[in-house]
């Protein structure tokens, strides 16, 4: 079925045209209830997407405070790897295992690659390192990081399972 709507134009019969064209137009197509299934977000893209903001906000806010209150801002990294793995558990908690360590390694990619550049945009304080970051060094530490990611996502995503494993097992406890 076509979105467009074609009309021959007749002058005496104006008003009946409109209406039909009215009527046409309100008809749902395939292509608009196939729109509104997409609108839905599923539950694990939303847990992706709450993890992604939450290692964006990290870098932006641990940027600026470890300038100000002169820390190190790889102290932060352990906060990192929690967002990481809270973010497998709950996917994995809700889908399944892959899932939830290819979503540690999105995680641990943006912050690799976006969350670096946060850093360095904000001026973090990396302490008296002066290290120059090249093009290869930024790739290895992208591989390196999205790998972590992923470990940190396999043992958010076991301990997923472990929990839910118990929790199956204590029901089946219950009288």
């Amino acid at each position: 079925m076509s979105n467009f709507v074609t009309v021959d134009f007749d002058p005496s019969n104006f008003d009946v045209q409109v209406v039909s064209v009215v009527k046409k137009l309100k008809q749902p197509t395939s292509v608009g209830r196939h729109a509104e299934k997409q609108l839905t977000m599923k539950k694990e893209y939303k847990i992706l997407l709450i993890g992604l903001v939450a290692v964006g906000l990290l870098d932006t806010f641990g940027s600026v405070a470890s300038r100000l209150l002169d820390f190190n801002y790889s102290f932060l990294s352990p906060v990192s790897f929690l967002i990481y793995g809270t973010t497998a558990f709950l996917v994995t908690r809700n889908r399944d295992l892959k899932v939830g360590v290819l979503f540690g390694a999105i995680l641990g990619f943006f912050d690799s690659t976006i969350g670096l550049k946060i850093s360095i945009l904000l001026d973090a304080n990396t302490g008296d390192s002066a290290i120059e970051l090249t093009t290869v060094l930024w790739v290895v530490t992208a591989i390196l990081m999205t790998g972590l990611g992923a470990l940190v996502g396999l043992i958010g995503g076991v301990l997923a399972r472990i929990v839910k494993k118990k929790s199956r097992n204590a029901q089946q406890k219950l009288p």
